[in-house]
């Protein structure tokens, strides 16, 4: 047997690129150069369908388990990373008292911190920041997303059809016999003018739905994160499918919740979302890439350290 490899398990989210895209070659060959033995995950629901499904996060924990026993993978240099949804995946799945003590690292690009704010943020067309609200125009991938989560939370087919028309344009109308969820998803599709109105009208949404929404939320696991698990978390200040407020606030909540969990933060401005951004001037590429190698040094670190 050779030598026992870092090992790595990426997650890549909703809507997200497929094995045989450019990016994602890319990121595992030089990924493996670094070291790493790479696994991608791949949800055919939330990949192709842009469905979130919070059963994926098992999933998850699982396929680290399976990449931990593999015998050309040193176990304690294991990490995750995720991108978009996916890095929100991978810090729920850091969680799992399966594998918590396990995790070397999670990174973390792009994510969302806490669900049920980033889907007020959407349905008011609002971005949170530290300097209060600021418009955003919501974009079409995570407005689908967002759209295939409400109607999904509609028992009613005959709802559910109305609930597509509205998230189409059609247009909405206030009925008051409508069960007040429902109704609440309607409002929500058809868009709001405020946060203080989308958070009114989230919490009139169904038990089941808001419970499901806080399984998938960071937010709700900070303290089950393991302190030997370093915490590498990227953003891009121009995102325009999860806003760059929701990094803060993760970082925030582990600096004051968990000052014993080590934690490195970058923001750069030379990506669209989780993409490279061609468009940019060679000062931000210089300046952004810089910021991207010192990020990379320290997972790359991980792979550096005598096996174990």
């Amino acid at each position: 047997m050779g030598k026992r490899r870092a090992g790595l398990l990426v997650f890549l989210g909703a809507n997200a690129a497929g094995a045989d895209d450019p990016d994602v070659i890319n990121l595992g060959q030089a990924l493996a150069r670094a070291g790493f033995a790479v696994m991608y995950y791949w949800s055919p629901t939330m990949g192709e369908k842009a469905q979130v499904d919070a059963g994926e996060i098992g999933n998850l924990v699982a396929a680290f388990e399976h990449l931990r026993e593999e015998d050309y993978v040193d176990p304690q240099r294991v990490g995750l990373a995720g991108f978009s949804v996916g890095a929100s995946f991978a810090l729920v799945a850091a969680a799992d008292p399966r594998i918590a003590d396990d995790i070397a690292f999670v990174n973390a690009f792009g994510g969302y911190y806490d669900a049920a704010d980033l889907i007020v943020q959407i349905a008011a067309g609002k971005a949170m920041d530290e300097r209060g609200e600021r418009d955003w125009a919501v974009d079409r991938l995570t407005r689908r997303v967002y759209n295939n989560m409400l109607i999904d939370s509609i028992d009613d087919p005959a709802h559910q059809e109305a609930a597509r028309a509205i998230a189409g344009g059609s247009g909405y109308d206030p009925d008051g016999r409508l069960p007040l969820s429902t109704e609440a998803a309607f409002a929500m599709l058809a868009g709001v003018d405020y946060i203080g109105m989308a958070r009114w009208r989230y919490a009139q949404l169904s038990d089941n739905f808001r419970t499901r929404v806080d399984s998938i939320a960071p937010s709700h696991h900070v303290e089950q994160w393991s302190s030997d698990t370093a915490m590498r978390v990227m953003h891009d200040v121009g995102d325009p499918l999860i806003p760059v407020g929701e990094s803060r606030r993760l970082v925030d909540a582990l600096e004051e919740q968990r000052p014993d969990v080590e934690v490195y933060y970058t923001e750069t401005d030379i990506f669209r979302h989780v993409r490279p951004d061609a468009n940019r001037d060679l000062k931000s590429l210089l300046r952004g890439s810089l910021q991207l190698f010192r990020h990379m040094f320290h997972i790359v670190a991980v792979a550096r350290q005598p096996a174990g």
